[in-house]
């Protein structure tokens, strides 16, 4: 079960994971990656432990992108990143790039009222 940042919920929230991941695309591949992104988020957001999902663009460069996402913990990111549909996914995007992602879990240490 996935909960949101409240007094309540602090201590649960400091186990669970955040994701972000960076990626860059070659420019004509970034529509692609969009197209594919549409078509697999609800499978990826239904993946057990998965709280949350998005998608952003960086307003610098808007060939770089970064998935945001929260998890039950690390053990439910880890199951989805053995499974076939992050295999499938991962194999297809990681063609596209122009230069390597950058991947980096956190977890609350602070939030700020």
């Amino acid at each position: 079960m996935c909960y949101f940042v409240n007094n309540s919920t602090i201590s649960y929230l400091q186990i669970m994971l955040n994701r972000i991941v960076q990626m860059q695309f070659l420019p004509e591949h970034l529509p692609v990656f969009l197209a594919m992104f549409q078509e697999k988020h609800p499978q990826i957001r239904q993946f057990e432990g998965c709280c949350y999902l998005a998608l952003w663009q960086s307003v610098d460069n808007p060939t770089i992108v970064f998935t945001y996402s929260q998890w039950e913990s690390p053990e439910h990111l880890e199951k989805y990143r053995c499974s076939e549909l992050f295999r499938e996914t991962w194999q297809r995007t990681k063609t596209w790039f122009a230069a390597p992602p950058i991947a980096q879990s956190s977890s609350l240490l602070v939030e700020a009222p």
